[in-house]
């Protein structure tokens, strides 16, 4: 999981609240700190850009770092810190002269200095700095300002609660020091970025199952934006990525059985079994819909250090070793991915190789806009992504094949050994993936029927 830091004005990503996080956040949480350029003028693009190229799950800003925080993407979690959000106002801080940073910067400066046209930079940013935000917006409930009682350097707590509704007093001054961060701001982190295993049993908003009823009944496709969204009792099949808090789902009420994606933003709050009906709390899967031979390891330290390839065979051994200990094995191969994204466009890229039978015919176009809806599906589709570990036993004439499926954040493997198994394996990764398949073989089949087509025209 990723945080993005940004530091107060005259300070830098080398101060020591940065490094208190560190120390107090486990380790697969990585803190990224950037020195904030000077001058708003370079340093909102620069922040916004570095929010398109990586995703944080949290945004914390102190200060400075809280104005530009709020003016960050909308859909991660913003922590301001007694935002300054109007600096510019600040005459005693804000002024033309060269000045000495609190920590040098990682390239080396220990200095900056203040221009009257970068003062006039910020005042013409803290100007527009709300231009962007929506009342309506569901996302300003995860933008969340945090003000210290006895700070007098910045007030600026109701013009910010006017936009946000989520406003939070601390006993404090303007700096935020290791005790607000461990009593406050850590708190705050812990519970937006707190994930659900499986099993957990979870009340959850959803319009799946009724836009599937939509469909079955009245025949025609049903998209799920346009039924409106109802509570559901369901738990965790499997968690898809609890760095992005995504979630397949089994439905337990009101519609049981029903499988579906739920996001963390969809997730109500986690349900205590006894809240429920002995005979609905008890959990029922239907057996090919579940993974086979899943083995989760203990803890993921022992594959510290290793490569990508290396902890995907290391993996692969240790579930070998604690499921089926007595098939012996003679080599491990990654392979290509058939269970991730990468593989379905490796696989859809491969009919590439047959458009030049069909190029500056009528129906390139079609298909050709076929091929970028199936693409950008593939891209945006929701489902627990696997590498490939092909494993080899040695029988009479030979050596066999089976696969050891491993996930890609690496908290699971699953043993398949034969072609049932596989199929299983395949269904339990959800509507979404099988959805992305169908369409891939739909495309193999519509490029093939063009160029028979094609061929019986010429011949």
């Amino acid at each position: 999981m990723n945080i993005l830091y940004l530091h107060g004005y005259g300070s830098s990503g080398q101060s020591s609240t940065v490094e208190y996080l560190k120390k107090s956040l486990p380790d697969y949480y990585h803190i990224e700190a950037p020195d904030i350029p000077v001058d708003p003028a370079e340093a909102l693009p620069f922040l916004k850009h570095l929010c398109e190229e990586e995703h944080f799950s949290v945004i914390i800003g102190t200060s400075m770092g809280g104005m530009y925080a709020h003016q960050l993407p909308a859909d991660f979690v913003r922590i301001c810190v007694n935002p300054a959000l109007h600096l510019s106002e600040i005459t005693d801080v804000m002024k033309v002269g060269t000045f000495d940073f609190f920590q040098p910067r990682k390239d080396g400066q220990t200095q900056y200095t203040i221009t009257e046209e970068i003062i006039q930079h910020y005042r013409e940013m803290e100007a527009h700095q709300f231009d962007q935000w929506k009342a309506d917006a569901p996302e300003n409930v995860l933008c969340i300002g945090l003000f210290g009682t006895r700070d007098t350097t910045v007030n600026c707590r109701d013009e910010f609660a006017r936009y946000y509704p989520n406003v939070q007093t601390f006993d404090g001054e303007h700096r935020m020091n290791q005790k607000v961060v461990k009593n406050v701001v850590l708190p705050i982190i812990r519970k937006h970025l707190a994930t659900y295993k499986k099993d957990d049993i979870l009340l959850f908003m959803t319009s799946e199952p009724q836009a599937h009823v939509c469909e079955m009944f009245g025949g025609e496709a049903v998209e799920k934006e346009d039924v409106e969204r109802e509570p559901y009792y369901g738990f965790v099949k499997s968690v898809i990525s609890a760095s992005k808090g995504i979630y397949l789902m089994q439905t337990i009420k009101p519609m049981e059985g029903f499988v579906c994606i739920a996001e963390k933003t969809d997730i109500i709050r986690v349900v205590d079994k006894n809240e429920l009906p002995e005979a609905e709390r008890e959990r029922k899967s239907t057996e090919w819909l579940e993974a086979p031979n899943v083995y989760v390891p203990a803890q993921n330290t022992s594959l510290s250090g290793l490569s990508e390839e290396e902890r995907c065979i290391a993996l692969a051994k240790e579930a070998l070793v604690h499921l089926f200990p007595e098939i012996p094995t003679t080599e491990f191969e990654l392979r290509d991915n058939w269970f991730s994204k990468a593989g379905f466009i490796s696989t859809h890229n491969h009919f590439d190789e047959y458009w030049e039978t069909i190029k500056n015919s009528k129906r390139e176009k079609k298909l050709g806009l076929l091929k970028n809806e199936i693409l950008k599906d593939i891209q945006t589709a929701r489902f627990k992504e696997y590498y490939t570990v092909n494993v080899g036993t040695p029988i009479e004439n030979g050596t066999a094949y089976f696969i050891v499926a491993v996930s890609k954040e690496f908290d699971e493997a699953c043993v398949l050994l034969d072609l049932t198994e596989r199929s299983n394996f395949f269904r339990s990764l959800g509507p979404e993936f099988n959805d992305v398949e169908d369409e891939v073989d739909h495309y193999r089949n519509r490029l093939m029927s063009v160029i028979n087509k094609q061929d019986n025209e010429t011949n």
